[in-house]
């Protein structure tokens, strides 16, 4: 579920802190009505490179059309579902507030906040994304599913076949926006690919100390607790030498949690900002942050950790 939180400061100040995983919302895919030759589309240049840094997996592809280059990104920093997705493309208008998604024309359009668009000679975004199934394909959600702290809280697992079914529709990137022209970066199928980012991910989760088949058996992930009483002290601590100069900083970290739902280590997982962000925030998330500490196979909790995104930002 997404959480977003703003605060207003006398310093007209505002902060967003963004769990992690992120789902986009949707619109309707009958809203497409451009015909095929509408598109500009880029092809592969590159097979996808996968790659790690040690605290996220990454797959990267080249894409071109005619003399225009594009690039786009996969990057998860947990197993989940969910991935952060970037796509640059030289000579686009992806304009910030018109910007939808899909990797599928039987799929529905994602549309998210991008969390910076453009460069001087490139037009591009950065969101949270996962693959979908077209709407007559998926299982309807119960209505009285338990919450993460409820007693009868159970997680549902991943269906692989849905998974592969979903994957395998996934054959491109189709981007368009309220101005500028529609882009079709052509990936093919997606299946093949995904599975070597999965893998990666399970030998991230080894090298951070857990055991990556105990973690797809747990019967619970970690989740956060009561957000809304701790979320207010990571609000009231921007960093004060970024407050001064006017920075904005987006930060994701990676929060040790023990059996008690404390946060006992904070590690951070991107480049995107300054250290003076990432010691203001985990100062305070392992004083105040408390979470719902993950259930092993049989029910008792375990040591585990969470992935989250905090977003500054000044108006």
């Amino acid at each position: 579920m997404a959480l977003k939180t703003k605060l207003a400061l006398p310093l007209v100040l505002s902060f967003s802190l963004i769990a992690a995983p992120v789902s986009a919302s949707a619109t309707s895919a009958a809203d497409d009505v451009l015909p095929d030759d509408a598109w500009r589309v880029f092809t592969p240049t590159t097979p996808w490179q996968v790659s790690t840094d040690g605290e996220s997996c990454a797959m990267v592809r080249g894409f071109k059309s005619g003399p225009r280059r594009g690039q786009a990104e996969i990057r998860r920093y947990s197993p989940d579902e969910v991935f952060e997705l970037s796509v640059f493309v030289s000579e686009a208008d992806l304009e910030r507030n018109k910007l939808s998604f899909r990797f599928s024309p039987e799929t529905e359009w994602h549309s998210g906040l991008p969390m910076f668009a453009r460069s001087a000679q490139y037009g591009g975004f950065i969101t949270n994304a996962h693959f979908d199934l077209p709407l007559e394909e998926r299982d309807e959600e119960p209505d009285d599913q338990p919450a993460p702290g409820d007693e009868d809280y159970e997680r549902v697992p991943v269906d692989p076949y849905k998974r592969a079914a979903m994957e395998k529709k996934a054959t491109g990137i189709w981007v368009r926006t309220g101005l500028g022209e529609p882009v079709l970066l052509k990936t093919g199928t997606m299946l093949g690919p995904m599975m070597q980012l999965r893998d990666c991910t399970d030998a991230l989760l080894e090298s951070w100390g857990y055991d990556a088949a105990s973690y797809h058996a747990q019967k619970r992930h970690t989740a956060m607790r009561d957000g809304y009483k701790w979320i207010p002290y990571v609000q009231q601590h921007y960093p004060g030498q970024a407050l001064r100069s006017g920075n904005n900083g987006l930060i994701r970290v990676r929060l040790a949690i023990d059996t008690e739902g404390r946060v006992t280590d904070c590690h951070p997982q991107s480049n995107l900002s300054g250290k003076e962000f990432y010691d203001a925030a985990c100062g305070v998330l392992k004083r105040q942050g408390r979470f719902y500490p993950a259930h092993d196979a049989s029910g008792t909790p375990v040591a585990s950790f969470y992935s989250l995104a905090i977003s500054y930002q000044l108006n």
